[in-house]
């Protein structure tokens, strides 16, 4: 996660879990959730994991190249 260290504003994220155990994907999803948490941050997230899920605010679904929201928080 070095990509935190100088506090982007914007960070995007491919399958961030993917090589991960349970218990690591969990660390790195917390560690980027409290980062988003700071003003002005955001996070985008691609992945085929519903284990994410519970961290994201917005999710959004492709299919068949068209976008679907399936959850808001915001």
């Amino acid at each position: 996660m070095c990509a935190l260290i100088q506090k982007p504003r914007l960070i995007i994220c491919d399958e961030p879990m993917s090589s991960l155990d349970a218990e690591s994907g969990i660390k790195i999803m917390e560690l980027i959730r409290s980062h988003v948490k700071m003003p002005g941050r955001a996070v985008i997230v691609v992945t085929h994991n519903n284990r994410i899920f519970k961290y994201a605010d917005r999710i959004e679904k492709m299919d068949n190249g068209q976008i679907t929201t399936l959850k808001s928080s915001i």
